[in-house]
């Protein structure tokens, strides 16, 4: 219930509440269950990016480590191997608004270094992380694979993260409204679907 609660917070744009939840209960693990803490990285990645778009690059920056981080009362321990490549590539966004010239570029290189598999989210920001450090034929290589690998999956299934993947591509292309479109389809897929979004588009 109090899971469902921060989901609908998430969901109402409600951050803070949300956050309050998940940072002052304890969630009781099981075998593979990441549950509250993927509401708690949407939370943060959400409230990232409203700030990030308010020009509070602090704030964001603050809330992209956060989401970096495995509190204990959320009942999931840290992987063995994970994934930074989007939030790297969110704080190194924020770290360069701040002027913090040095050290963005280290959140692009770790985020341009990581495996992002493909097709994926983390191709995307993969891609954007190359724009950043100036390898425009790289990025645009990876939007075009990820673009291609996603269309043609889609004419198997009409997977919402599919959807949202192609979306993400496109947006990497220049191809907004198509981007734009995709997006509208990932929802419609699935209506439960909450990966329907493009972060750092400020």
């Amino acid at each position: 219930m109090l899971l469902q609660q921060a989901q609908f917070y998430v969901d109402e744009e409600q951050f803070d509440r949300a956050l309050d939840i998940l940072r002052t209960n304890s969630f009781l693990p099981w075998e593979g269950w990441t549950g509250a803490h993927e509401v708690f990285v949407r939370a943060l990645l959400h409230k990232a990016d409203v700030k990030f778009r308010e020009g509070m690059y602090e704030d964001a920056l603050g809330a992209l480590e956060e989401s970096l981080t495995y509190p204990e009362n959320l009942g999931t321990g840290r992987p063995h191997q994970t994934r930074t490549i989007r939030e790297r590539y969110l704080i190194g966004l924020c770290l360069h608004r701040l002027n913090r010239l040095q050290e963005a570029e280290n959140e692009f290189k770790a985020a341009a270094a990581e495996e992002a598999g493909m097709p994926s989210e983390e191709a995307y920001y993969q891609g954007k992380a190359f724009e950043a450090l100036g390898r425009k034929e790289e990025a645009a290589s990876l939007f075009q694979m990820l673009k291609n690998h996603c269309e043609t999956a889609l004419e198997q299934t009409q997977a919402a993260p599919l959807f949202h993947w192609a979306a993400l591509a496109c947006h990497g292309l220049g191809e907004h409204e198509k981007a734009d479109r995709y997006l509208r389809q990932a929802t419609r897929a699935d209506p439960a679907y909450r990966g329907a979004v493009i972060f750092g588009r400020n």
